[in-house]
């Protein structure tokens, strides 16, 4: 059973079940302290990313510290509007893409996205968790895409057309079988030299 985000709460004989998530009418950010001393793995791990509570490697207390101190937050799972559920995290909106459960963690019905399961359950009851403190630098080494390898003509032809599909922003899917961990690598060099000289922000 998933461990509840809130535990019951007990007066006398009377059990209290944890409010969901997706029945508070807000999630507000929090300001941050500058003087709070945040975990740098938590600040790698998350940066960049909105992933589900069961996906972080830390305790729910070093979770709650962080956005106490205004370094990360929570965002719904699964938002509502007009009684129309979406997905946070990848976008659907399809009513039949959607389906409920008695939900252990909130002991209530709650819905989920079916379209991205197979990420993890993204549910009313479950927030997606963001990095919002500094950014973590790089140290970037020149060059960032040396290679002394050479494309069959095959593969020329393929990584030659991913340049054009992201030139003209065209959706393009390239089918590679991985061998040793290079034959994607390989035609997606030049895509990504293309993209790089970009300067996109």
């Amino acid at each position: 059973m998933p461990e509840p985000l809130l535990k019951n709460v007990v007066y006398s004989s009377v059990v209290i079940p944890p409010t969901s998530i997706g029945n508070l009418p807000s999630l507000p950010s929090l300001p941050l302290n500058a003087q709070f001393p945040f975990s740098s793995s938590m600040q790698s791990f998350l940066s960049g990313r909105e992933l589900l509570l069961d996906e972080l490697p830390f305790t729910l207390q070093d979770i709650d510290e962080h956005y106490r101190n205004g370094y990360i937050e929570y965002t719904y799972g699964i938002k509502f509007s007009s009684d129309r559920p979406a997905c946070a995290r990848c976008g659907n909106e399809e009513n039949d893409r959607f389906a409920s459960f008695m939900c252990a963690r909130c002991i209530q019905l709650c819905s989920y996205c079916r379209k991205c399961i197979m990420l993890g359950r993204v549910s009313q009851c479950t927030p997606l968790v963001r990095w919002i403190g500094p950014l973590p630098t790089y140290e970037v080494k020149e060059p960032v895409l040396a290679w002394n390898g050479e494309l069959s003509p095959e593969q020329s032809v393929a990584s030659e057309k991913l340049v054009d599909a992201i030139a003209g922003k065209t959706p393009f899917l390239i089918w590679a079988v991985w061998i040793a961990g290079n034959e994607y690598a390989e035609k997606s060099r030049s895509s990504i030299q293309f993209v790089s000289s970009l300067h996109l922000p």
